[in-house]
């Protein structure tokens, strides 16, 4: 099966679908939304996680990800888009302000090691074996603290930005369908997505 990433890429692909576009951004922000919210999650990021697995890992408690050739980050702006609020809002508490202007400018993606550095991720490991054996230790460790007083220490620092992606999400989607489906992004994606092609 196609990564998530790749599957919402796309179904943004297409001239004239920006129904489909904004159906599929609108499961994208509630699925964010939710997991943002859950009570404890883990990810361990085996692959390449552009854009939304990046999205996806930053929505975790604790992030670990194996060594190798794999990159993490949000490259929307190579392909013509703008990250939306809410992308940009859990990269900045995830990384800081300054960090956050540079990558989304340039849509930097990061090596294992050089997300590590910037706080992207928690840890890198060697392979997936270490990695799900960490994962299962520190997991005992977050468990070891009363959930609620856990769980309502990170809304406290989550809540903010999610208060605002429900505010904010139906203006947010009309302006991106609206740009995502222009005839230059689109041009973008389609010329992207045959590259991709072409490595497979």
């Amino acid at each position: 099966m196609a990564p998530k990433w790749l599957l919402l890429l796309l179904s943004m692909v297409g001239y004239n679908q920006p129904l489909k576009v904004c159906t599929t951004m609108y499961n994208y922000c509630i699925s964010h939304y939710l997991l943002a919210r859950c009570f404890l999650i883990y990810i361990t990021t085996l692959g390449h996680a552009p854009a939304g697995g990046c999205l996806l890992a930053m929505c975790c408690d604790s992030r670990i990800m194996v060594n190798g050739k794999s990159k993490i980050g949000l490259n929307e702006t190579k392909l013509g888009i703008v990250a939306p609020f809410w992308f940009k809002d859990t990269f900045v508490n995830t990384i800081g302000v300054r960090q956050s202007e540079r990558a989304l400018q340039l849509g930097s993606l990061f090596t294992p090691d050089e997300a590590l550095k910037i706080g992207l991720v928690d840890r890198v490991l060697p392979d997936p074996e270490a990695a799900t054996a960490v994962a299962e230790s520190e997991l005992k460790e977050f468990l070891q603290i009363p959930a609620m007083a856990r769980y309502l220490s990170k809304m406290r620092i989550r809540e903010a930005a999610l208060k605002d992606l429900l505010e904010n999400r139906e203006k947010d989607l009309n302006t991106f369908v609206n740009f995502a489906t222009t005839d230059a992004v689109q041009k973008g994606l389609g010329i992207y997505l045959q590259s991709l092609a072409k490595k497979n």
